[in-house]
């Protein structure tokens, strides 16, 4: 979709409403939009008071403990030892808790749960009428004992229309990839010109000979029960059977099944549904091993970043840096609040891509939108620890974690020790993100994918290998950590330096703005999950709450003149766990109620079930539009797009469609010194027909 003018988009964009992004990107992407206005809200909130009222006491009551750093003025590092203003402090600790979780809930109530209760309203049929039965006891591995053991021992009547078990294919994908090789034969003989027609009519009885096979070998594992896994896929025939079922047999109730929402049928990893138990377990510790093992590489590198990012820590090792501090004092200063801001950045851009490639590797995703909840929540906790608790741990995680374990009480202190003398940087770090968004909203990475397809295909073809974006550092998972990180750091540092709120509350102001024209004009669809990770970030943003209580009671038990401030700001933490627990257990928006359950979906997908892709035959007679369309790709992974060694292979044999060859292409095609492609290989690649492209939304590059 185009915008016209060149400032269009922004005015499109800050027009734009969360449901229509609900509408074009879906529940996450929508969610993710208003978990921006939340933190512009909470910002808000708490900001007022603490911009207007506790910063001034800060400059005229403080004391001037800041001496000549103007930055800290309206900060608490103004305040003198022991001076009354602690008292203020103890007090607003409790205003700005209470008024986050309040903010919080009023949004789940009525920004999401009417949002998620639409979602699931709206899910279209098969997905809206199915579930997804896990751990299948063996003596129900059978499919019509299964259909028995739901329409007569649970419901009493018929309800299942389809039944679907997982079943084990790796013989039948191995007939696959033959009947693939024989049908590359035909045509690479084709393309080479070919004209003897007994090498042709024996490629042909070749390929009539294995897909015959295939035929067999299909009907033979779908007859039979024997390669049945322990995880199967039913569709009832109302959704209110659905739903009984979902809330019957959930994971909470700890029955001998499991059943839970389906993912999207294009969505599903079929190979993670046949993995063996004993050896996933085995994966399973190899990758928390491997993930133990990142944490560790990586803390040496923030360290020396911490190190560097300022020049009073290098002075005395390079010799120039003392002078520079002394002679050009605004370089230093211009040095200090970007480097080391713009380098932790970018090291943290990096974590995404190695927790993808552990979790793909390691773990049983089953769908290709789970990875993205999983990198959520680990790129989170990693955020924390690096960026935000790096400074106060040190250099000795083990050790510091060891000294906390045999006195807990020296958390406060150990958090009191270094994190207030950090405000200068995370002010920085926050305004480094600005122009982090900025950079998003260009799509540069697509732009330079674009650019280098465009070498060799058409501009539509081009533009159809550089989507999606890379989902492993711009997928919604990592950009909810980000986000939740970010607003954590705010509410961390707000009472410190009230001036924390103000760069915090245009941070989320620009996200609002720039995602929402990316979710809308730009990015192509991606698998839904239905507001999870809005549900984890609300989630994360609370646990931050504990990081700033036990910070400023650290704070208040060092500064104060009595240790009754820091008695008030600790009792809030009893509040905060309470309101998070009460968050975790009353809010209900995983299903729908009974009563809210529609007769049926509102929309119908033909051509698609939740059986294996390969399973399906062409000659069923009882799924006849289920062949409308063939399986896609799942939407959360990149589609495959190929590299050079490909480009040049095409080029060599001139297997590029005419209508994909550039000027660009045919230049490659003189430098190589390979000429044009014959008329016979030309009339024969053009009538190969073409895979469909996933084509998403016109990008405006």
């Amino acid at each position: 979709m185009k915008v016209p003018g060149f400032f269009g988009w922004m005015f499109a964009a800050y027009r734009t409403t969360t449901q229509e992004v609900m509408d074009k990107a879906g529940l996450d992407h929508a969610m993710l939009i208003e978990f921006a206005k939340l933190s512009m809200r909470i910002l808000i909130v708490i900001g007022g008071p603490l911009v207007f009222v506790l910063g001034p006491l800060h400059l005229f009551c403080g004391g001037g403990a800041a001496g000549e750093d103007k930055l800290s003025w309206m900060s608490m590092g103004n305040v003198e030892q022991g001076s009354w203003l602690c008292w203020v402090h103890a007090f607003v600790v409790w205003y700005v808790v209470i008024a986050t979780h309040k903010l919080i809930f009023r949004s789940m109530r009525r920004e999401f749960i009417p949002r998620r209760f639409k979602f699931l309203k709206d899910m279209p049929e098969p997905r809206a009428t199915s579930v997804m039965v896990e751990d299948v006891p063996d003596r129900l591995c059978k499919e019509q004992v299964l259909r028995n053991y739901f329409d007569e021992n649970v419901f009493g009547r018929k309800v299942v229309k389809h039944l679907y078990f997982v079943k084990q294919t790796a013989d039948l994908h191995k007939m696959q990839h033959n009947l693939n090789k024989a049908k590359d034969m035909g045509v690479r003989a084709r393309l080479a010109g070919t004209t003897d027609p007994e090498k042709l009519q024996r490629m042909e009885k070749l390929e009539r000979e294995v897909e015959k096979e295939v035929d067999r070998l299909r009907k033979e594992i779908n007859d039979s029960d024997e390669l049945n896994s322990r995880n199967a896929f039913i569709t009832f025939k109302t959704r209110r059977d659905t739903v009984i079922a979902l809330k019957l047999f959930s994971p909470a109730d700890e029955e001998e099944i499991v059943v839970t929402i389906p993912p999207d049928p294009s969505d599903i990893i079929w190979a993670d549904m046949l993995v063996d138990p004993n050896l996933q377990t085995f994966k399973e510790l190899v990758g928390y091993g491997l993930t133990a093992a990142l944490m560790i590489f990586f803390m040496p590198i923030v360290l020396t970043i911490a190190r560097i990012a300022s020049l009073d820590n290098i002075k005395d090792t390079v010799p120039f840096a003392d002078d520079l501090v002394h002679s050009y004092p605004k370089l230093a200063t211009l040095y200090n609040g970007l480097v080391g801001s713009l380098s932790l950045s970018f090291m943290m851009s990096m974590l995404p891509t190695f927790l993808v490639l552990i979790f793909s590797a390691c773990f049983v995703l089953r769908e290709g939108a789970k990875l993205q909840q999983l990198v959520q929540v680990s790129y989170f906790y990693f955020l924390v620890l690096y960026v935000l608790l790096v400074t106060a741990i040190g250099s000795d995680l083990l050790g510091t974690g060891l000294q906390i374990v045999e006195r807990p009480l020296k958390v406060f202190a150990l958090l009191a020790d270094k994190m207030p003398t950090r405000t200068h940087f995370y002010l920085s770090y926050i305004t480094v993100q600005w122009g982090t968004h900025a950079m998003n909203l260009t799509r540069y990475m697509n732009l330079l994918k674009f650019a280098a397809f465009g070498l060799v295909y058409d501009k539509k073809a081009a533009k159809d290998l550089a989507e999606p974006e890379d989902q492993d550092y711009y997928g919604v998972g990592s950009r909810s950590a980000r986000f939740a990180l970010l607003l954590v750091i705010c509410l961390v540092f707000c009472t410190l330096t009230p001036l924390m709120t103000v760069v915090g509350f245009v941070n989320f102001f620009l996200s609002r703005l720039f995602y929402s024209y990316l979710f809308v004009y730009s990015e192509s669809v991606k698998a839904d999950l239905g507001g999870v990770f809005w549900f984890e970030s609300l989630k994360h943003v609370q646990m931050g709450l504990f990081i700033y209580i036990v910070l400023m009671t650290g704070v208040l038990f060092e500064r104060a003149a009595s240790p009754y401030p820091a008695f008030i700001a600790v009792s809030c933490l009893l509040y905060s766990v309470s309101e998070l627990r009460y968050f975790l257990r009353e809010f209900r928006w995983e299903l729908l109620e009974l009563h809210e359950v529609k007769s049926d979906a509102s929309k119908v997908l033909p051509g698609v079930c939740y059986k294996q892709p390969e399973l399906i035959s062409q000659l069923d007679p009882e799924e006849p539009q289920r062949q409308a369309s063939p399986p896609s790709p799942p939407p959360s992974q990149p589609p495959s797009a190929p590299d050079i060694g490909t480009m040049l292979q095409q080029a060599a044999c001139g297997c590029v469609p005419p209508v994909q060859r550039t000027p660009a292409f045919q230049a490659l095609q003189t430098r190589l010194g390979l000429g044009a492609a014959s008329p016979t290989a030309t009339a024969a690649t053009a009538a190969v027909p073409r895979a469909p492209a996933n084509t998403p939304r016109e990008t405006v590059l």
